[in-house]
C-alpha cells in the first residue's frame, strides 16, 4: 500500500532535515540497502538560477541531507534536471541554486539534460502514445524525486508529478506545451508522463513553499514547515493538495480517474491545513467542460507591463513562439499564444500581467454561484 510519510520542519538546519528524511524512510518502508552500489538519480526542482532565498527551486540542504543518506549505501550519485530554455541557462541554474556546490562538497556529479540526449518509447497514455525521455535516464538505478512545493499558473500546483516533466529533454518540453494546449490535456499529459515513469521515491520540500502566481519570480514565498516522503509520487500530491486547499488538482483527479491510485493508501504524520493562494492563470473550479469550450474566454491572458526590460527570456521561452521585439517592445501573437505561462515562469522581472475577458469573469462568477445555489430535498 502506498504511504505518505508528514514531518514538521521548519528550518533548513541540514542535521534536522536528514533525521526528518531518514525517520520518513523508514516510516514509508524504503529499504536503503536495496540500492547498494546502485545508480541514484536526485531529481530537484531547478527552474533556473534562482537563489534558494527565491524559494522557486529545490533547497540544496535537502539535496545535501539526501545524498548524504545515499552516500552510505552507493557512491554513484548525480543530480540532474532541466528547464526548456537553453543548456547555458541550466548550467547557471546548477551554480546559483546551490548545486554545484553541494556536489562539489560530496563528490557527487551534476548533469544537464541535453536536447540531443533524448528516447523515444510507446506509451499507452490519454495524450502521448510515445513518451520522449532523457536517454541518459537508462543510466540509473533509481530516481529520486525531489520536487518544491509551489502553486503553477498552468497546472495550478507543482510538487511530486509535475516535477517528473523535468526528465523530457530541453526543447523537447515546448513540444510538449504544443500537444496539451489547454489546461485539461496538458493536465492529462503530466499524468501520462508519471504512469509511464513512477518514481519510487519522492521527496517534498516543503519547508519553504511558494503561493500565489508561481512558478518563478511572480510567486510568493510561504514557510510551510513541512517534509513531505512517499513511495507514489500521486499519493503525496494528494495529500498535499488536502494540505494546501488545492482539492480540484486536476492531475490528482485524472490520476485518481485513471485508476492510478486509490484513496485508502496510508497517511503517516499529522496533516495540517495550511491554505495556499491560489494561481491567478485559470480557475480550476470551473468544470474541465466549461474550460474546454470556452477556453480563451476563462484563461488569463499575459500583457507585457512596464517593467519589462526586454532581455528576451519571455521570447525565448514561448514554445508557441508567439512573442517578438517590434519596434522596441516586445509584442505578443494573440493567434498563437496557448496560454501556458511560460513567458510569465521565466521572466525575471515581474514584467507580465494577467488578465481575462468580461466574458470570462462572467463564466466564473455565474459558476460559483450555480455551485452554491442549495438543493431542493426530496419530500
Amino acid at each position: 500500500m502506498p504511504t505518505v510519510s508528514i514531518k514538521k520542519c521548519k528550518t533548513y538546519d541540514k542535521k534536522k532535515v536528514k533525521k526528518l528524511i531518514l525517520d520518513s524512510l523508514k516510516e514509508i518502508g524504503f529499504n536503503l540497502n536495496k540500492w547498494k552500489n546502485k545508480r541514484i538519480l536526485l531529481k530537484p526542482n531547478l527552474l533556473g538560477p534562482y537563489p534558494p532565498k527565491d524559494c522557486i527551486t529545490t533547497h540544496p540542504i535537502v539535496i545535501e541531507a539526501v545524498a548524504e543518506i545515499f552516500k552510505k549505501v552507493t557512491k554513484k550519485i548525480t543530480i540532474a534536471d532541466s528547464s526548456d530554455i537553453s543548456f547555458e541557462r541550466d548550467t547557471k541554474a546548477l551554480e546559483v541554486t546551490g548545486m554545484k556546490k553541494v556536489a562539489k562538497k560530496l563528490k557527487i556529479n551534476t548533469f544537464i539534460f541535453k536536447a540531443e540526449d533524448m528516447m523515444h518509447e510507446k506509451t499507452h497514455g490519454k495524450v502521448l502514445k510515445e513518451i520522449c525521455l532523457a536517454k541518459s535516464l537508462k543510466d540509473f538505478d533509481l530516481i529520486v524525486n525531489i520536487p518544491k512545493l509551489k502553486t503553477h499558473m498552468l497546472t495550478e500546483m507543482t510538487a511530486a508529478v509535475k516535477n517528473l516533466f523535468g526528465l523530457v529533454p530541453s526543447f523537447y518540453k515546448r513540444k510538449y506545451h504544443i500537444l496539451g494546449k489547454n489546461h485539461t490535456k496538458f493536465a492529462n499529459l503530466i499524468v501520462d508522463i508519471f504512469k509511464h515513469i513512477k518514481p519510487e521515491l519522492s521527496i517534498l520540500d516543503a519547508i519553504e513553499g511558494l503561493e500565489g502566481d508561481g512558478p518563478g519570480k511572480t510567486g510568493i514565498p510561504k514557510k510551510t514547515g513541512l517534509i513531505l516522503t512517499s513511495d507514489n509520487a500521486l499519493a503525496l500530491d494528494l495529500v498535499v493538495a488536502d494540505i494546501t486547499g488545492f482539492e480540484n488538482l486536476l492531475t490528482n483527479k485524472y490520476g485518481l480517474e485513471r485508476g492510478l491510485i486509490k484513496k485508502n493508501f496510508k497517511v503517516i504524520g499529522e496533516k495540517p491545513k495550511i491554505p495556499y493562494k491560489k494561481p491567478s492563470g485559470i480557475k480550476l473550479t470551473l468544470a474541465p467542460i466549461v474550460i474546454n469550450l470556452f477556453h480563451d474566454f476563462v484563461v488569463k491572458k499575459p500583457y507585457i507591463n512596464e517593467k519589462c526590460q526586454k532581455c528576451m527570456k519571455c521570447v525565448g521561452a514561448c514554445p508557441a513562439e508567439a512573442m517578438k521585439l517590434k519596434n522596441g517592445k516586445i509584442v505578443i501573437d494573440r493567434s498563437k499564444c496557448i496560454y501556458c505561462y511560460c513567458c510569465s515562469e521565466f521572466c525575471p522581472y515581474k514584467a507580465i500581467d494577467h488578465k481575462r475577458s468580461f466574458i470570462g469573469n462572467y463564466l466564473e462568477r455565474l459558476h460559483n454561484k450555480l455551485m452554491k445555489r442549495p438543493t431542493k430535498k426530496c419530500s
